[in-house]
């Protein structure tokens, strides 16, 4: 088969004459022959067209490209703990139900929201916690179950939890967003991540 767009040439596919279990109007076909293709931006027509005497059969997937997401620092925070996992430090900042984290960003982006706690005395095996964030005044609660880190720890000799992750989709336009605990559980440390192509518009 061969695969034209704009009427060039992009490629020949050489398909295997191997029975496979689909059937395709109540006929037998072969095994699919996967092909990945790289297009430039802009609007372009192509064709999948076979040869000889048989009858091709084609499926188009656009595959999503991988967003590369950086670390993003809040602009309010109580205090910035520095944890150290597998020897690589990593910033936290800390947030109380006085002392909220606080972000401005400018949507549409995904929000990657990375959570700790820290295991006070006598505290041990799983953990559940909440933590609440409000966007634009509107409230919302987050619900997680959490337990002791084999790898990470703090400067001091407090034991610390696992990292667990939310997504928050923010919708176009500017928004004020506040991360902090409810009043069960006193301090909760938080670390952010958005999209790379993101990061100068949210500056």
């Amino acid at each position: 088969m061969e695969i034209t767009i704009e009427g060039n040439l992009f490629a020949k596919v050489d398909v295997k004459n191997v029975k496979s279990k689909y059937r395709f109007n109540g006929n037998s076909c072969t095994k699919a022959e996967v092909v990945t293709i790289s297009v430039p931006s802009g609007r372009f027509e192509g064709k999948v067209s076979p040869k000889g005497r048989f009858i091709g059969i084609a499926r188009v997937k656009r595959e999503k490209k991988k967003e590369d997401y950086i670390e993003f620092v809040p602009q309010r925070f109580k205090e910035e703990k520095l944890l150290v996992v597998n020897e690589k430090q990593y910033s936290y900042y800390l947030a109380d139900s006085e002392n909220p984290v606080e972000l401005e960003l400018i949507g549409p982006l995904k929000l990657k929201v990375y959570t700790r706690v820290i295991y006070g005395e006598g505290m041990r095996g799983k953990l559940n916690y909440n933590y609440l964030y409000r966007i634009d005044g509107d409230e919302k609660k987050l619900s997680v179950t959490t337990r002791p880190s084999e790898s990470a720890s703090l400067t001091g000799a407090e034991i610390i939890s696992v990292a667990e992750m939310h997504t928050i989709k923010l919708p176009e336009g500017e928004h004020s967003i506040q991360f902090y605990p409810n009043s069960k559980h006193k301090e909760v440390l938080f670390r952010f991540y958005i999209p790379e192509n993101r990061l100068k518009i949210a500056r």
